[in-house]
């Protein structure tokens, strides 16, 4: 089972929509979805560092706290970079942060994950921010995007070893 409940599957396609709307608003949908989705797989590789072994989990949650993460680190630079804006530009990562404890906290949930997923995102959301003046052009979302699926279908198959 990929998720451990209806209202866990129905949570994660609310909150992906969500949060990953916002960063593909932001990078465009390719680049926005390969983010997401680097962001979730960082976030679980250093989960299964700190586990080493025996620990299961579930669903696409630390994506999705990946997608938190980069809204906050985009955001973060983008303020902070403003004169006078400096002191704002915490907002976005306290936010992110009351979303992480409000939202990742819940009893059964892998709190380690969606954290790393958060920081993961926060990383790769500065250095987009820092290396990126505007979205790539539409023949590169689609590249980018096209790559991401085939990522994803590739994982799936071989996850289910076919």
């Amino acid at each position: 089972m990929i998720h451990a409940n209806v209202l866990h599957l129905l949570g994660n396609m609310f909150c992906i929509a969500l949060f990953g709307t916002a960063v593909c608003r932001i990078m465009g949908p390719g680049v926005g979805w390969l983010i997401i989705l680097l962001s979730g797989i960082c976030g679980n590789l250093m989960n299964a560092l700190l586990y080493q072994r025996n620990h299961l989990s579930v669903g696409s949650s630390t994506a999705i706290f990946g997608a938190i993460g980069v809204l906050a680190g985009y955001r973060f630079l983008r303020e902070y970079r403003h004169p006078g804006g400096r002191a704002r530009a915490w907002l976005p990562l306290g936010g992110g942060l009351a979303l992480l404890a409000f939202l990742g906290g819940a009893k059964h949930s892998d709190l380690t994950a969606h954290a790393f997923g958060f920081l993961s995102g926060i990383i790769i959301g500065v250095i987009y921010c820092f290396f990126v003046n505007r979205p790539a052009g539409r023949q590169y979302q689609i590249c980018f995007l096209l790559f991401t699926l085939s990522i994803i279908v590739t994982s799936w198959f071989r996850g289910f070893g076919a």
